[in-house]
């Protein structure tokens, strides 16, 4: 066992090596020129610098002329020598003004974004246009996918983990009914995991390339994420993790000692998650991924150890010829680790919010943030069921009633519906934005672009222009036609919208726009090249009668500024004592629990203790070298 352990430590170092800092997402971080720069000359080259390095393979830049249409110019790539640098050589321009249009893949966490900011060469460029940066907008499925993920990794881990933690503590010898049961939910974790794998990769496929979910099977992208991202290197490491446990779970049948190798190998499977996620983009990364994969461990033990006492509940009764109660003994021990996994996650939860979230306000006003206080109210009664059985279903079994082992497995199963709905949520979080990121993205940006809408008469018709962002650059276009009674119609065969500068020669464009569900006529383009003042005429075709044509003029005004770099907002003395506090409150936790385990503190609930204690040297270290 202390082998295996041992193993598990190595792997997990191994894996940690792989992290480096990083901010929150690739956002623009400056530019070369510079956004609304009025050049005499040329630029050899248009130069874009990110805060995290991106995958080559799925970032991209062009160049837009004054009418919206790209420049025939070279592809262009990131840089060799550093990652974040995007390079576009543009060669010998013309005079005029231009439209950088970027769209980038973080090599990090997966997340996409994307933006635009104009130039000139020889020419005014009337109305400062600042560049606009957003985030690339994640499907619903994305978060059910990632909540997929969570709930089989915690299944195959935590399952796991109850046998050699809680079952083997009960010593209760082989119970062939029991043990069936076990190994079933450990299975059947290993499946869903498997599942999980084929649907991460389709998703990060997804993102990369901005298609449905669906299509990503047959992208031609798939096996370039695969092979030329950190993500794919990630995914065949995690594909490799999942079959050696399928090996070390077939070689258990001989030896439950093997159950120890499936339970270090589900470890690294955990691990490989949280080099993917937020924690990654942090200043402090090698702290935060620890903490990271230790709060997703001990939700894991929860989670799963929770199925598996459900699940062997059913078979305690034919150990009841015992002193001393089966359930009680389960109870007892399953509580000891889960004593532990509280503390953990409490410890841990207050580290990742202090860097995720930052500010009280931020939970009320973001994705994440509102994520987050779901998780918190699914895990407030999760703690009442917990000390119920604790206190109230213990004491009832220390006194040989029977009527509070059914109520033991009626509270257990609640206690995993409640723990899944937690892993459901977390699947949004680490599908949106850090709320910190969002909240110092706000702050930024005291003249925020709200977009164009507005509706206006026409012959008989009420047609409705929504712009989104209203910037230079891609913009999205949406129109919807009414009738007089305000009722929509639905026998528009052709809506097409035409550009036309009020203050510049920059020449017609146009814009076809695509039927979507609810009569939305919708398309996206970079029609608007330029800032200040254009005409948008709608033209709306129907059967048997003549086309209605109304213009709309809005001003395409200065844009939201780049997402800020996040670590200026974490102040170095404030990131040395967030380090220091959550080592000392592991140190104390992880202390406390070891010295209960006086057995050893390689078995069961000492186990964990072990490496509460470890993780929180690691934040002490961390903290200490910044000061």
């Amino acid at each position: 066992m202390r082998r295996s352990a041992f193993g598990l430590a190595v792997l997990i170092a191994v894996l940690l090596v792989w992290v480096a800092p990083a901010l929150a997402h690739a956002s623009l971080e400056r530019s070369d020129p510079p956004a609304n720069a009025i050049l005499m000359e040329p630029p050899e080259a248009i130069r874009l610098w990110f805060t995290e390095p991106l995958e080559p393979e799925f970032s991209m830049i062009r160049l837009l002329d004054a009418s919206g249409n790209p420049v025939d110019l070279p592809s262009g790539e990131v840089d060799a020598a550093d990652p974040r640098q995007l390079i576009l050589h543009s060669g010998d321009l013309p005079d005029g003004v231009y439209t950088v249009d970027w769209r980038v893949l973080s090599a990090y966490d997966g997340h996409s974004t994307m933006g635009s900011f104009a130039f000139s060469i020889g020419v005014a460029l009337d109305g400062a246009a600042e560049t606009a940066t957003s985030e690339a907008a994640i499907a619903p499925t994305n978060a059910a996918v990632r909540g997929i993920n969570l709930i089989s990794l915690a299944l195959l881990f935590g399952s796991t983990g109850f046998w050699l933690l809680v079952w083997n503590a009960c010593g209760f010898g082989p119970v062939r009914d029991a043990e069936r049961r076990m190994k079933a939910v450990i299975w059947a974790g290993w499946l869903l995991v498997g599942l999980s794998n084929v649907l991460i990769l389709l998703m990060q496929v997804s993102i990369a390339q901005n298609i449905s979910l669906s299509s990503a099977a047959t992208s031609p992208a798939l096996p370039i994420v695969l092979t030329n991202t950190r993500f794919g290197h990630l995914w065949l490491a995690r594909l490799a993790l999942w079959l050696a446990v399928a090996a070390a779970l077939a070689l258990s049948e001989r030896s439950r000692r093997w159950l120890w190798l499936a339970f270090a190998l589900g470890a690294g499977l955990l691990l490989t998650t949280s080099l993917f996620s937020h924690a990654t983009i942090t200043a402090d990364a090698l702290p935060a991924v620890a903490g990271d994969w230790l709060h997703l461990a001990m939700a894991s033990l929860w989670l799963g150890g929770l199925a598996q006492l459900f699940a062997v509940l059913g078979v305690t009764r034919h150990l009841r010829g015992e002193a001393t109660q089966p359930e009680q003994r389960l109870v007892l021990h399953f509580s000891n680790m889960a004593r532990i996994a509280v503390a953990t996650l409490v410890i841990t939860g207050l580290y990742a919010s202090w860097i995720q979230v930052g500010a009280p306000d931020a939970l009320v006003s973001t994705a994440y943030g509102q994520a987050l206080l779901v998780k918190l109210l699914l895990f407030l009664p999760l703690l009442v069921i917990a000390l119920i059985n604790l206190i109230w279903t213990a004491r009832g079994l220390r006194r040989g009633h029977i009527v509070w082992a059914g109520r033991l497995r009626g509270l257990v199963g609640i206690e995993v519906a409640l723990v899944i709905g937690i892993m459901a949520a977390v699947g949004v979080m680490t599908s949106t934005s850090p709320a910190r990121v969002v909240m110092a993205a706000r702050a930024s940006d005291a003249a925020t672009v709200a977009g164009f809408f507005e509706k206006r008469a026409v012959d008989d018709l009420l047609v409705q222009l929504k712009i989104e962002p209203g910037t230079v650059g891609s913009n999205t276009f949406e129109v919807e036609v009414y009738d007089s009674d305000d009722q929509q119609v639905t026998d528009v065969s052709l809506v097409r919208l035409r550009f036309e500068h009020l203050t510049q020669n920059v020449g017609l464009s146009a814009l076809g726009l695509e039927p979507q569900p609810g009569g939305v006529y919708a398309a996206s383009g970079t029609n608007l090249s330029l800032p200040g003042q254009w005409r948008v005429r709608a033209t709306i075709q129907r059967p048997n009668k003549f086309d209605a044509v109304v213009d709309f003029t809005p001003l395409v005004e200065a844009a939201p500024a780049p997402l800020p770099d996040t670590a200026a907002t974490l102040p170095l003395q404030a990131r040395t004592i967030a380090l220091l506090v959550t080592g000392l409150l592991a140190l104390i936790a992880g202390g406390y629990f070891a010295a209960r385990e006086r057995v050893s503190l390689w078995r069961g609930a000492g186990l964990l203790a072990s490496c509460v204690v470890l993780i929180g040297v690691l934040f002490l270290v961390s903290g200490a070298l910044l000061l």
